[in-house]
């Protein structure tokens, strides 16, 4: 009986096996008629990057164009297929949406947008906590350059970022922020 595994990343090696080994969730097992397909790529396509010569392509030598077919070998037999829906259509652990691409297993299985989001609510807990000193080292130059205009410190336009919140700590408190 031929075994077909889905997603293919997953390293099943006995079938009497249960849960998956990535997510530990119950996979699903069905035994289907299945006839094994091969993929028989023409010469016009396999060729069509290659160079033949200056001016020259894959139609001018093979004229009659796209040939490629597929075809079914043998007769139907019965197929084992074992596939794992969380694994296969992965779904945010948060807003329940369809996760898009690979997802990597240990970590929190999260879409974009609450990824974006959790970094959000970690930014504003950091900000919250922090000293006005250390709100200096959140922001851009630009930013210290404006505080430091207010501050009127000489010659700020010219010095870089660690040299403004040298410069700057002493003399800012939490009435500075937001920087303006």
């Amino acid at each position: 009986m031929n075994i077909i595994i889905n997603p293919s990343f997953l390293e099943i090696n006995d079938t009497s096996t249960e849960k998956c080994p990535l997510c530990n969730t119950l996979l699903e097992k069905e035994i289907k008629k299945h006839k094994e397909k091969i993929f028989y790529e023409c010469a016009y396509c396999r060729y069509q990057d290659r160079p033949f010569g200056i001016g020259s392509s894959s139609l001018q030598h093979f004229s009659e164009g796209c040939r490629c077919e597929v075809k079914e070998l043998g007769e139907e037999i019965d197929t084992l297929f074992i596939s794992c829906a969380n694994c296969s259509k992965p779904k945010c652990s948060n807003c329940k949406k369809d996760i898009i691409g690979i997802l990597t297993f240990g970590q929190d299985n999260l879409c974009d947008t609450c990824k974006l989001n959790q970094k959000k609510i970690e930014f504003n807990n950091k900000w919250i906590t922090s000293s006005a000193q250390e709100k200096l080292y959140l922001h851009g130059l630009e930013k210290l350059k404006i505080l430091a205009k207010k501050k009127n410190i000489k010659g700020y336009s010219q010095k870089k970022k660690s040299e403004l919140i040298l410069l700057l700590s002493p003399l800012v408190n939490n009435e500075d922020f937001p920087i303006k």
